[in-house]
């Protein structure tokens, strides 16, 4: 193996494609429902432009998290090498350059500009401002532990990003706009309860995290309070613009359970399953929702 190959392998990697999971869903059924109401589904279908959108979508989509997760491990190598569960990273590591992720990253922003231009002129207008929200996340810990508002803006712009792609106009309706709230209070309260575990490491960094200044109970209780507002927007998208219906609501009767369990797995006194609670019940979450929209639209 070259090593390009073995630097690039190391670099997608660390950066996990696979947690494009919590955001593709999302994207997705944002897509399908702008399609839908921009009249792309109706009558005699135009297969070729559907194609083509959705081909430069997940472009864009997978390009913005690349750039996002590059940034991070670039801006953070310094900060990772103090946290156990962090330091055995390539960059922290000394197992990687900090120039071919740099590279990797450069490649990645061009790739999400160039998405968003083949797909309208608002898109590519908006690409820089998208690009310095999802890189910025990574560098709000260094002075508030309010971090995690700014990373669930990130991910709430990929459904309003899609509308956006699809319709050439600014998301002003109330179906991406309480999809995007939803989005937005749902990563804000579970990354709230990933941050719990690295209060130890936070404490002798100069991290400024939530759980750190506030407390594991006290960013438990937040993240409760956000999943809920997530569900009230969810409530409101059903019974709003959606009309009701049986089919987004055991979505999002399934949705809430998820939700449930995961704060009922995760306790002050008990943060062993925060690793469950991240990654396997948020992707079912996100999973959920949007094939419930995705059926519903359909």
């Amino acid at each position: 193996m070259s090593r390009t190959a073995a630097t690039l392998k190391m670099f997608l990697r660390d950066i996990k494609p696979a947690h494009t999971v919590f955001a593709l869903p999302f994207v997705v059924a944002s897509t399908v429902a702008a399609l839908r109401q921009n009249g792309l589904l109706d009558g005699e279908i135009d297969a070729g432009l559907i194609a083509w959108k959705s081909v430069w979508i997940l472009a864009a989509t997978f390009a913005a998290r690349t750039v996002a997760m590059g940034f991070n491990r670039i801006a953070d190598a310094k900060l990772d090498a103090l946290n156990p569960r962090t330091a055995l990273r390539p960059l922290p590591a000394g197992d990687a350059r900090r120039s071919d992720y740099v590279t990797y990253v450069g490649v990645a922003a061009a790739l999400f500009v160039l998405s968003a231009g083949m797909l309208n002129g608002l898109a590519l207008l908006l690409s820089p401002a998208v690009l310095a929200v999802v890189c910025g996340y990574s560098l709000t810990k260094r002075f508030t532990p309010l971090t995690q508002p700014l990373l669930g803006l990130s991910l709430a712009l990929g459904p309003l990003g899609a509308w956006i792609a699809v319709s050439g106009s600014l998301p002003l309706a109330a179906t991406p706009l309480l999809l995007g709230a939803a989005v937005f209070f749902w990563v804000v309260g579970f990354d709230l309860i990933y941050a719990c575990q690295d209060l130890a490491a936070d404490a002798r960094s100069p991290v400024r995290s939530f759980p750190k200044r506030y407390g594991v109970r006290a960013a438990l209780l937040v993240s409760a309070l956000c999943h809920a507002a997530m569900i009230g927007f969810l409530v409101a998208l059903w019974l709003g613009p959606l009309g009701g219906g049986a089919i987004f609501g055991i979505g999002l009767g399934a949705a809430t359970a998820l939700v449930a369990i995961e704060h009922a797995i995760v306790r002050p006194g008990d943060l062993r399953r925060i690793g469950t609670a991240f990654f396997h019940l948020n992707a079912l979450v996100s999973a959920a929702i949007a094939a419930a929209l995705i059926a519903h639209t359909l």
